[in-house]
């Protein structure tokens, strides 16, 4: 009778296999904690008191899905009952906007960026604006996001497929 084990090929067959259970484990951790979806480690403010607008937003969000930012513009960052908030070109170039709630009174694309301008008739309760858009490219997308003439909110965003 032979015997038909290698000892040798059985040990890296079983080396593979855990390297595999280990990938596959670091998948669904990695999953469960939002960097597929949404999650802790998506899910995001930047800006603040010190920055004209506070965004809220996910970091990493399919090219087929929609994600909604929470921008509330800093009672600071309104001037003549007005809030204006400026979205860098890197960042309005890789989106579809679906809708922007409250709808802006004035709305205006550049080279630099869109430019959003929204009534506020009451500087200390200027609008939490929701701006709600669909991936348009792939790719890392860095940009910022300001209230006024005030410091911007930097944005880092993983638009993947």
């Amino acid at each position: 009778m032979h015997d038909t084990e290698d000892p040798r090929f059985q040990r890296r067959e079983w080396t593979v296999e855990r390297v595999w259970w280990a990938v596959l484990a670091l998948l669904v951790v990695m999953a469960l904690l939002g960097v597929f979806s949404a999650g802790p480690l998506s899910e995001t403010t930047t800006g603040g008191p010190d920055a004209g607008v506070e965004v809220e937003h996910e970091r990493f969000v399919r090219d087929t899905g929609k994600s909604t930012w929470t921008i509330r513009v800093q009672p600071e960052a309104v001037q003549n009952q007005k809030a204006t908030v400026f979205i860098s070109d890197e960042l309005a170039q890789a989106m579809q906007i679906q809708n922007v709630a409250p709808a802006p009174s004035t709305e205006t694309s550049t080279r630099a960026g869109l430019m959003l301008e929204f009534d506020a008739p009451q500087a200390d309760s200027p609008p939490v604006v929701r701006l709600r858009f669909r991936p348009d490219a792939i790719g890392v997308r860095e940009g910022e996001v300001r209230g006024g003439d005030l410091p911007a909110a930097p944005v880092w965003m993983l638009f993947y497929p």
